[in-house]
Parts: C-alpha cells; structure tokens; sequence
C-alpha cells in the first residue's frame, strides 16, 4: 500500500505542476491583452488629437487664402499665419512622437 501512494504522489505532483503551468500562461495572455488595450487606446488618442490639430490647421489655412484672395495685408493674416505655424509645430511633434515609439519594437 505503501509504494501505491508514493507512486501516485509523484503523479499528483506533475498534474499539480501542470495546473499551475497553465495558470501561468493564462494570466501571460490576459496581461498581454490588456496591455495591447491600452497600447491601442494609446494610439486611438494621439491619432485623433492629430486629426483635430490638422482640421485647425487647415481652417486657419483656409482664412489666410481667403484674406489672401481679397487683399487683407493689413497684418491680420500675419496673426493667422502664425496660429498656423503653431499648430504645424505640434503636428510634427506629436508625428515624431508616434514614430519613434512605433520604430521600438510595439509595432502593432
């Protein structure tokens, strides 16, 4: 009877060893899935913060042609060319911003 039990222990310990190997990689892929989440929602953000920053942008460019085109160099489209270049700056920041933590290896 006795052998029986030491037999079955070393079965016992290699089910258990099993579980717990599975356990691990379970809760691998739930930490990798929640971290890609937020790593998207990440990206989902600063994508649309550039769309809103280049939508200004373009509105500004918009009332500097249409200054343009009827003459305004009163200094006023000096003001609006200005807030342009403002948001040109940004633009370009947060580009280079989001390419290089995409060229470190998180690419999606």
């Amino acid at each position: 009877m006795k052998q029986k039990t030491i037999a079955t222990r070393h079965l016992r310990t290699k089910i258990a060893a099993g579980y717990v190997l599975i356990l691990f990689v379970i809760f691998g892929i739930v930490y990798i899935g929640l971290n890609e989440q937020n790593r998207q929602q990440e990206l989902e953000a600063t994508t649309y913060k550039i769309r809103s920053l280049r939508k200004d942008v373009h509105e500004v460019y918009m009332k500097v042609v249409d200054l343009s085109m009827i003459g305004e160099t009163d200094g006023s489209d000096i003001k609006y060319f200005h807030f342009f270049c403002g948001y040109m700056g940004e633009i370009s920041y947060l580009c280079y911003v989001n390419n290089n933590t995409e060229s470190n290896g998180d690419k999606l």
